[in-house]
């Protein structure tokens, strides 16, 4: 499952392997360091200003809590640390037991909270993540796919832009994995994912989503350039299978929506009424629509 969190589909999840992602995810580590670092400069002013004493040392704690709310473990143990040294300089060694006792309390709690919330964020985003996705392929699954595909939906409407959905059915899939078994049928499956994954921009999403079916989202892309995707794609896979698995073919519905419909299950059926249509005409093969 190495390719699990490596999809396209998963902007603001996850860094992806892609150039544009990545780099999102390096502004967003310094947003949220700036933003850490400012309320803990606040915190300090105010400290400073109230006489060291009179304000909570909770206050501390916001900065490392805004890098465990984010999942940035490391970063938070860094901001809980520096939180804890500034705190210590403020207030001093206090003059009384109970003091003493509050402040080691107080300390215990600005450096343990955080690392233990970052913790817990990411392991939501995670299984966030892995339930978006198909164990097999690593691809998004049925679900992550209706998610994106409402969310670019409702980029189009806003930008007045095309947007163009294949579904892709493996041909007589049934018969393969009786004659070879599942683990072989499930070899084919990743391949047929990796080289969909490999061969799309890397702002469209490739989906498994659903026994030996097939789904992309082929964003801001109108017919003839969702042709081109669609068809290089489908020769790339071709090639892939021919030295060992010569008999898996592949039926594709294409269908570009000039003017997005207004649900996701308008494009799905679309989709899948035309990869049906490659299957009443003889199979192995592409059909093109375009929806006005």
């Amino acid at each position: 499952m190495a390719c699990l969190y490596q999809s396209p589909c998963d902007r603001g999840l996850v860094p992806t392997r892609n150039g544009e992602f990545l780099q999102g995810a390096l502004i967003s580590h310094l947003s949220l360091l700036l933003l850490s670092t400012f309320c803990l400069l606040v915190a300090v002013r105010l400290d400073w200003q109230t006489g060291r004493s009179l304000l909570p040392e909770v206050v501390y704690a916001i900065g490392p809590l805004v890098m465990a709310l984010a999942g940035r473990r490391t970063w938070a143990v860094v901001a809980s640390l520096v939180a804890l040294g500034c705190l210590a300089w403020m207030r001093g060694w206090p003059e009384t037991p109970a003091a003493n006792l509050a402040l080691a309390v107080n300390g215990l709690l600005i450096a343990a909270v955080p690392g233990w919330i970052a913790i817990l964020q990411r392991r939501l985003l995670l299984e966030r993540s892995i339930a978006r996705h198909d164990p097999v392929t690593g691809l998004v699954n049925r679900q992550g796919f209706q998610e994106r595909l409402a969310s670019e939906l409702s980029r189009s409407n806003r930008y007045g832009r095309a947007l163009t959905v294949a579904f892709i059915d493996c041909d007589d899939f049934k018969n393969f994995n009786d004659r070879w078994g599942h683990s072989t049928g499930d070899f084919v499956l990743k391949q047929i994912g990796r080289h969909l994954q490999a061969n799309v921009r890397p702002f469209d999403c490739v989906a498994r989503i659903g026994g030996d079916e097939f789904a992309i989202l082929v964003s801001e892309a109108g017919g003839d350039a969702a042709r081109v995707v669609v068809e290089r794609l489908r020769e790339r896979v071709k090639e892939a299978l021919q030295t060992q698995f010569a008999t898996i073919t592949l039926s594709i519905g294409v269908v570009t929506f000039d003017k997005p419909p207004a649900t996701i299950e308008e494009c799905l059926r679309a989709a899948d009424v035309a990869m049906y249509e490659v299957k009443r005409h003889g199979k192995d093969g592409i059909r093109f629509e375009v929806a006005k």
